[in-house]
C-alpha cells in the first residue's frame, strides 16, 4: 500500500506543485504520511484509502500549504535530449575503479528513464565491475534509449604538437607611423575638398615598399567620397622606405 500511497500523493503534488511528475519525487514517512519534493518545493499528504466500485483506491489530502520556492524541476526533461559527451563523461568517471586497460572499448545502453539496461566490455575481464559500476551511475532521462560507446584514453599516445612559435614577421615601427601621417598630411587640402572642408578621419595603408593609399573608414566605404579619397591618394608614398607594411587612422582637420 505504501507504493500506491506514493503514487497518489506524486500525482496531486505534481498539479499542487506545477511541477512534472519525472521531476516529483514522493517518500512515505509512516502510516498514512507520504512527502513530496519537486521544482524546489515541499508538500506533505496524509492518505488513506477508501472504497470506489469495489476497489481499493488512495486519496491523499494536503496536510496545509506547500513550503518552498518554485523553480524548474531538478535533473533532466526526458523530452529534451542528451548530448553524448555527458554520458560518456558519467561513464569515464563511474569506471574508473574497473582499471580497465587503455583503449579498452565500453559499449551499453541507457533507457529513457536513465536507467543502463545492458552493457560490455572490450576486452571482457572486468565485465562485471563494468555492470555494476555503470548500473550505479547517474544517467539522464532522454527521449529514447541510447547506445553509448566509450573508449578509455590512451595513456601511450603521443603528446600533442607544442604550438607553433608566434609569427616573427616583421611589424611596422612607431616611425614608420609618423612617415605615414606626414604622408597623410601632405594630402590633406586634396582630401579635405572630397569632403566640402570638413574634418575628417582616414586610414592610411602603406606596403612594405612605401606605396600608400589612403581612404575613408569601413562605415563609409564604397561611397563616394571614399572614392574621391582614394583617387586624391593615388600614387602617394611614404616619404621613406618603412620596415614593414602597416596601417593607421589619422585625423584631418
Amino acid at each position: 500500500m505504501d507504493a500506491t500511497f506514493e503514487q497518489a500523493a506524486t500525482a496531486r503534488a505534481a498539479v499542487a506543485l506545477d511541477c512534472p511528475e519525472w521531476g516529483v519525487r514522493a517518500e512515505h514517512v509512516g502510516g498514512g504520511g507520504v512527502v513530496v519534493n519537486g521544482c524546489g518545493m515541499r508538500q506533505s499528504y496524509t492518505c488513506t484509502t477508501t472504497i470506489v466500485s469495489v476497489r481499493h483506491v488512495a486519496v491523499c489530502a494536503p496536510d496545509g500549504p506547500p513550503v518552498g520556492t518554485h523553480g524548474p524541476p531538478v535533473g533532466t526533461d526526458p523530452h529534451i535530449a542528451v548530448d553524448a559527451s555527458d554520458d560518456e563523461r558519467v561513464a569515464l568517471s563511474a569506471l574508473g575503479p574497473c582499471q580497465l586497460p587503455p583503449g579498452a572499448t565500453v559499449t551499453f545502453a541507457v533507457g529513457v528513464d536513465g536507467d543502463v539496461l545492458q552493457s560490455s566490455s572490450d576486452p571482457d575481464t572486468a565485465a562485471r565491475c563494468v555492470a555494476e559500476r555503470l548500473r550505479g551511475a547517474t544517467f539522464a532521462h532522454r527521449a529514447d534509449a541510447t547506445q553509448v560507446v566509450v573508449t578509455l584514453p590512451d595513456e601511450t599516445a603521443p603528446p600533442a604538437p607544442p604550438p607553433p612559435p608566434p609569427s616573427s614577421a616583421p611589424v611596422a615601427s612607431a616611425a614608420d607611423e609618423a612617415a605615414a601621417r606626414v604622408a597623410i598630411d601632405g594630402l590633406r587640402d586634396l582630401v579635405l575638398a572630397c569632403t566640402g572642408g570638413a574634418a575628417v578621419a582616414v586610414v592610411g595603408d602603406w606596403q612594405a615598399d612605401g606605396a600608400l593609399v589612403v581612404h575613408l573608414p569601413d562605415a563609409r566605404a564604397g561611397t563616394a567620397e571614399d572614392g574621391c579619397v582614394r583617387a586624391a591618394s593615388a600614387g602617394a608614398r611614404l616619404p621613406s622606405t618603412p620596415s614593414a607594411a602597416g596601417t593607421i587612422l589619422h585625423a584631418l582637420h
